[in-house]
């Protein structure tokens, strides 16, 4: 029990953290995420600024995403695109997934189809979130 609530704090730590810089720092503050020494480091340009060790990914590691249910983490350049705070992970960020990158990929071994393609794509010039619902 006390280890969740240590865990908790430093996440509310960390959004303290990233909502107390200035607006224009705000375009240099990103994550690295290790996905073989589950660490995350929150980062400002190139200084580390936290650090978190023993997160979690999908049970199947890390890599392309074939499917959805697949329990594998994609890797990428992605953006948070939203905060589930009622997860049962304590805080959840979900991540403007799949990107074009993604997509395309997808696309091109028959993972996706066009329509579903168009839809990402849409989503992605229009600053909204991916549909998240893609096979």
């Amino acid at each position: 029990m006390i280890f969740m609530q240590t865990k908790f704090l430093i996440m509310i730590a960390v959004m303290l953290l990233l909502l107390s810089v200035s607006a224009h720092a705000e375009e240099n503050i990103w994550l690295l995420i290790d996905t073989k020494k589950l660490v995350l480091e929150v980062k400002l340009a190139d200084v580390t600024l936290v650090k978190f060790s023993n997160i979690s990914i999908g049970r199947n590691g890390s890599g392309f995403k074939g499917k959805r249910g697949d329990d594998i983490t994609p890797k990428g350049r992605y953006k948070i695109a939203w905060i589930n705070r009622k997860s049962r992970y304590h805080l959840f960020f979900g991540f403007n997934y799949p990107s074009r990158e993604n997509a395309q990929q997808a696309l091109e071994k028959g993972l996706l189809n066009k329509k579903s393609y168009s839809k990402i794509i849409w989503a992605h010039n229009n600053t909204q979130v991916p549909p998240q619902n893609t096979p």
